[in-house]
């Protein structure tokens, strides 16, 4: 599937924020003391991300492409009711589209979906690349959003990776070194955010992190993925 093909989902910035490994604190005080609520239970987020074998959108992130796409399946908890997610970036602006990638009764099952050579060209026919499953990322967020409703806030903390070839959900994976708070909201809503953002002196510096790049990173310095 070509770039410009994808169907516009949504539309939105997307800001994320670093603080170290267990200054999720920091955040959290912030969005309480500036009018965000929580607005859904805590999740485990469960993301496999799809690369080529040269790594095409590992390098074009570490590159700066600003047109750029990536491809995951994504599920919550031990419920393993799966989406295909395709999300094309325009420098801040994101685009996301979803698939139902199926409704599975086991990781094991989902295993043997995404090792599959047909749901392998599937996946690459939509992205656009000749893709594989690469890695896995989990993380627990938490959901938050304004008093306005305008924007809304993921804190995401115990981030680790896991080498696809060698998956068991109940061993721990690499730790990450960071948390990250993410802002979300509509682009028309960009000039708001910058205002509540100077008004409350923010504290935070925006990164340009990305899971996928840092778990590519971390797993190769102890496997070749």
């Amino acid at each position: 599937m070509n770039i410009n093909k994808f169907k516009l989902l949504e539309n939105r910035y997307e800001r994320k924020y670093t603080l170290q490994a267990g200054e999720s604190w920091k955040f959290q005080n912030f969005l309480l003391n500036h009018g965000f609520k929580r607005t859904f239970k805590n999740r485990l987020v469960n993301s496999i991300y799809y690369d080529n074998d040269d790594k095409k959108f590992f390098h074009e992130n570490i590159n700066g492409i600003s047109e750029r796409i990536k491809t995951r399946l994504r599920w919550y908890d031990e419920m393993f009711n799966v989406q295909l997610e395709l999300k094309k970036k325009s420098n801040m602006i994101s685009w996301k589209q979803t698939f139902s990638a199926g409704l599975f009764k086991s990781f094991s099952e989902l295993q043997n979906f995404y090792k599959n050579k047909e749901s392998i060209s599937k996946v690459s026919n939509l992205s656009g690349f000749l893709v594989k499953p690469k890695l896995l990322v989990r993380y627990i967020r938490e959901y938050w959003e304004s008093s306005c409703q305008n924007f809304r806030a993921t804190v995401d903390t115990n981030i680790e990776y896991k080498n696809i070839k060698s998956i068991n959900l109940k061993s721990k994976g690499l730790d990450s070194d960071f948390n990250v708070l993410e802002f979300k909201y509509l682009s028309y809503k960009d000039s708001d955010f910058r205002a509540m953002i100077n008004k409350t002196n923010f504290p935070f510096r925006m990164s340009k992190h990305s899971k996928y790049v840092s778990a590519v990173i971390n797993l190769n310095n102890v496997y070749k993925i």
